[in-house]
């Protein structure tokens, strides 16, 4: 899956920042793609066999971050 341009750059942005202070909170609108660039930033972030805890308080935000994650880093799901 491509990013867009904007979700690229929030990309580069959010692994800058993980890279340089080791947290980061990354904020957008509604209908951003956070789901997508969470999804790309957890892809960098972990290596082979890595895993990491996504926690959401709703059933449906579970499954809609396994699915995306799935589509974004096809290699990894």
């Amino acid at each position: 899956m491509l990013l867009r341009p904007r979700q690229k750059l929030f990309v580069e942005r959010s692994l800058a920042a993980l890279f340089a202070r080791d947290n980061t909170l990354g904020v957008a609108p509604t209908g951003a793609g956070k789901t997508i660039m969470l999804s790309a930033v957890t892809g960098r972030m972990t290596g082979d066999g890595a895993k990491a805890c996504v926690l959401a308080h709703r059933d449906e935000l579970t499954s809609q971050n396994r699915a995306k994650f799935a589509r974004v880093n096809p290699a990894r799901a």
